[in-house]
Parts: C-alpha cells; sequence; structure tokens
C-alpha cells in the first residue's frame, strides 16, 4: 500500500488542475448515468451486469465528470483530513482494478482520495416557473429568482440565471421577464427586462459563471430591505468556506439549509443547447441529511450565509443531492452589478 503523503492545499490545487486539461477540458461523453432514486433492487440488478465491470466506459476520460478538494468522508462520516475529490457520473463496488482512477493516475500516490457519485450534472430549471421568458423559439424556461441588485447608476435588476432567463444566450435583450413563469398557474405579470447575460459556453478554459439580470421598471419596486424569504435580509457580500452553513430559498423546494462541502470544483455539466460546458472553480452544497438542498426549478437562488451575507448563485443539482453554485463575487464582476 501506498505510503501516504503529508498534502497541502497548494499540492491538491496543482493535482486539480492538471487532471481537469487531462479529462474534463473538451469532454463530450458521459457514461450514462442510473436513476438513483429507483429501487435498491434495480441499483443491485444494475450491479451485477458484467458489463459494467469490463467496459472501458468506466475509465476516468468517461467516468469522470468533476474534480475538487474537499474533506473525505468515511463510513458516511466527514474526516478531517483533505483529499482530491472525484465526481462520478457511476460509482461500481467490485470494479475492474484496470478501471480504479489511481490506476490511470500514478501522479495521485500517497494522495488521499475520495470519490463521489453524481450522474451527469444539469442545469437545474425547469420549462417555466417562477420567473421566466415566455414565447421564445418553441419552448419556454422557469427558475428562481435571486434577490435584487443594483449598478453604479442605481439602476434596479432581478439577478438569476442566464439558462433560467436568456435560454443560454438565446433570448434577446430586452425581452420581458415574467411572474410566475410559464410552468406555474397564476396570472403572470412582468417583472423586468433581460438586460445582461453570461450564459455557459463551450470553452477550454472553463466558465466561472451562469448569470443574467432584468432590468425592474421603474419605478423599481424591490422590497426596501433586500431580503430572501425565509431567511432574511442580504447584508452583504461573503466568500464560501469549506464547513460553511449556508440556506437558500427556491421556487420548487423553499427554504432549505446545507453545509458548504467544496469550495473549488471543476466540473462538466450537460446544457440543453451547448451539451458539455465546463465550470472552474464552483462551490458545492449537501442538504442537511435527509434532505435535498435544492432541485429542479431552483436556479438563480441565492445561497446566503449564517450572517446574512451572499455567497453563491445555484446553477445545477446531481442525482445524489449535490447541489452546485458559482461564487458571487464573479457574478457580480461579470454584471458589473452590487447590493
Amino acid at each position: 500500500m501506498p505510503r501516504r503523503k503529508k498534502v497541502t492545499m497548494e499540492m491538491l490545487e496543482e493535482l486539480k488542475e492538471q487532471l481537469t486539461e487531462k479529462y474534463l477540458v473538451g469532454k463530450t461523453r458521459w457514461l450514462p448515468e442510473r436513476n438513483m432514486a429507483r429501487s435498491r433492487r434495480w441499483k443491485d440488478r444494475l450491479l451485477r451486469r458484467k458489463h459494467l465491470h469490463h467496459t472501458e466506459s468506466l475509465a476516468p476520460a468517461f467516468n469522470v465528470t468533476g474534480i475538487g478538494i474537499g474533506k473525505r468522508v468515511r463510513k458516511g462520516k466527514r474526516v478531517n483530513q483533505l483529499c482530491l475529490v472525484f465526481f462520478v457520473t457511476r460509482k461500481v463496488k467490485n470494479v475492474k482494478k484496470a478501471h480504479l482512477i489511481e490506476n490511470h493516475l500514478p501522479e495521485l500516490e500517497g494522495i488521499p482520495t475520495d470519490v463521489v457519485e453524481v450522474g451527469i450534472p444539469r442545469a437545474s430549471a425547469l420549462p417555466g416557473d417562477s420567473i421566466g421568458f415566455v414565447g421564445h423559439g418553441d419552448h419556454a424556461v422557469t427558475g428562481t429568482l435571486g434577490m435584487y441588485v443594483r449598478d453604479a447608476q442605481g439602476r434596479v435588476y432581478l439577478l438569476s440565471n442566464s439558462h433560467v432567463i436568456a435560454d443560454e444566450g438565446r433570448v434577446p435583450p430586452g425581452t420581458m421577464i415574467m411572474s410566475p413563469g410559464p410552468a406555474d398557474s397564476g396570472m403572470p405579470v412582468p417583472v423586468g427586462r433581460l438586460a445582461r447575460f453570461f450564459p455557459a459556453t463551450w470553452n477550454p478554459a472553463g466558465n466561472l459563471v451562469d448569470c443574467a439580470i432584468a432590468e425592474v421598471p421603474p419605478p423599481p419596486a424591490p422590497p426596501p430591505v433586500n431580503t430572501v424569504p425565509g431567511i432574511g435580509p442580504v447584508l452583504g457580500v461573503g466568500q464560501a468556506q469549506l464547513g460553511m452553513r449556508v440556506a437558500k430559498t427556491g421556487r420548487t423546494t423553499g427554504t432549505r439549509g446545507g453545509m458548504v462541502v467544496n469550495v473549488k470544483i471543476n466540473m462538466v455539466f450537460n446544457y440543453p443547447h451547448t451539451n458539455a460546458v465546463l465550470f472552474t472553480n464552483q462551490m458545492c452544497i449537501l442538504g442537511t441529511p435527509g434532505t435535498l438542498f435544492a432541485d429542479s426549478g431552483d436556479s438563480g437562488s441565492v445561497i446566503m450565509n449564517a450572517q446574512g451575507m451572499v455567497v453563491g448563485l445555484l446553477i445545477g443539482t446531481a442525482a445524489n443531492g449535490l447541489c452546485f453554485a458559482n461564487h458571487i463575487a464573479p457574478v457580480f464582476q461579470a454584471l458589473q452589478v452590487g447590493l
């Protein structure tokens, strides 16, 4: 058994970037995911299929969908040991040694690792909900209004994802954004006009943000205090940290709490129009035991810590309940807005 090295954050950062270049940049194929919500009997049947243990699709080039740095989990408990975390489409027991990650990566000898099954991470907006656009192409997309922001001239905007209110850049500026979105009941009312957006695109260097703003028509009508229902007023901008307790309020699941378990993930997401999209330095959040932190339709929610600081913008979910978010600082910088 290889001797464990004394690892540092800098060492893991360097390895993460090397492996991102090797396995995530240019990724276009995934191992088909399983339905993680189905019965254990279904899972057991799947695990017994011999071709899953012998196919090259279990090799990292197909199976690894994200790489990050976090604390190891052993027997369901998080231990105080930094490690390189591999997010895979499928984690299979008793897999052939030829397909083990460490056998493909000699540079990992002595480096603590962890493997987490996430399926295929996807942008989580439903086609129509809470806020969204209407009448573009053959569909309408909806998600969650995150919060209100302002630019240097004092103009007020609502903040969400590009894949929610700009259809990944396919909706022209000036398009009216409605609430509730087309998928929800109720009389839709205009809440803003699409102003600026930064869609996630195929980019070998990766994307930092999936964000968009819609200008609130005058007179501006956000609440006097920028308050997230169920959480409280936004008091400032913070930085996500490992182990930080956070919360969000989204259209689908309402107010939910969770913990930041990774702050520097490089992850490939499957977007409807652009297919494989690489994000870099994203955060990962796990809900409280037995509870999903977010689900489809919650995209665009802001992530807040216990001190009332906004730290992230939710962009997607995975099959095992993990959720992913942009850090809020690059979102504000890209859109040239603040509180």
